[in-house]
C-alpha cells in the first residue's frame, strides 16, 4: 500500500511538472523566474475522518494554529520554479466529533489536551501566470509533509504524515526585488511513517481521511 501511495504521488507531480514545464503556453510568459527566498505567515489545520460504514458511525477530530514558514524558489524555465518550504504549525486544542447515524452525538475539545507543535515540509513545481507587469497567478503541486506527535499523550509516537499538496495565489511585485504573497495550500495525506496510524488508515472496516490545509500571506525576495 505504502509503495503504491508514493509511487502515485510521484507520478502526479511529476506529470503536474511536464504540463508547467511545456512550450508553447497559451499565457504570457515573463521569463525563468528569478531565486528568490521568502517567508509566508497564517492559518493551519490538520482534519482527520474515520468512518465506520457498516455501523454508521464517523469520527472526527481537527488541529488548527498558527503557520509560519520559510521558503525557497529557484527558477527552472519559463515561468516555471521549483519550491521548497519548511516551516511550523502550532495545532492548538484537539476538537473531536462523534457522528451516529447521521446526527451529531458529541463535540467538543479539552483544554488540557494541546497538540505539540508540528513541523511543516513541502516540495514542489509552482507555476507563474502573469496577470500584468506586477501581478501574477501561482499555482503549483507537490509533495506536502507534517511531522510530529498526533497526540498530546506522554507516550504518544511521532509521525510523519505524507501525501500530495496542491497550492495557488497571487504575487504582487512592490519593488524590483519585493513581491507581497497570499494564498493557500490543500494537503491531502495518506503515507505515514508510524506504524500504527498507517494500519489504521489501511484498515478495510474503516474509511479514513487525512487532510491538511493553510492560509498565508507573506513576501518574498529575489536573489
Amino acid at each position: 500500500m505504502k509503495k503504491k501511495a508514493i509511487a502515485i504521488a510521484l507520478v502526479l507531480v511529476v506529470a503536474l511538472g511536464s504540463v508547467f514545464a511545456a512550450k508553447g503556453s497559451l499565457f504570457a510568459s515573463k521569463s525563468v523566474p528569478s531565486n528568490k527566498v521568502g517567508v509566508q505567515l497564517g492559518y493551519g489545520a490538520r482534519f482527520v475522518s474515520a468512518k465506520i460504514p457498516d455501523a454508521k458511525t464517523e469520527g472526527q477530530t481537527n488541529n488548527n494554529g498558527f503557520y509560519a514558514a520559510g521558503t525557497f524558489e529557484f527558477g527552472v524555465s519559463k515561468n516555471v520554479a521549483l519550491k521548497l518550504e519548511g516551516g511550523v504549525n502550532t495545532m492548538g486544542q484537539r476538537t473531536s466529533t462523534y457522528i451516529l447515524n447521521g446526527t451529531t452525538v458529541y463535540s467538543g475539545k479539552k483544554a488540557t489536551e494541546n497538540t505539540p507543535v508540528n513541523f511543516t515540509l513541502y516540495a514542489g513545481v509552482m507555476y507563474e501566470l502573469p496577470l500584468n507587469n506586477d501581478l501574477s497567478f501561482n499555482v503549483g503541486g507537490g509533495v506536502d509533509m507534517l511531522i510530529g506527535k498526533v497526540s498530546s499523550a506522554e507516550d504518544a509516537d511521532l509521525n510523519a504524515s505524507i501525501g500530495l499538496g496542491l497550492e495557488a495565489g497571487l504575487s504582487f511585485d512592490v519593488s524590483k526585488q519585493v513581491s507581497i504573497v497570499a494564498g493557500g495550500k490543500f494537503g491531502w495525506h495518506f503515507i505515514n511513517t508510524n506504524d500504527d496510524v498507517q494500519d489504521i488508515i489501511n484498515n478495510d472496516n474503516l474509511s479514513v481521511s487525512v487532510l491538511s490545509y493553510k492560509f498565508f500571506g507573506g513576501l518574498t525576495y529575489s536573489l
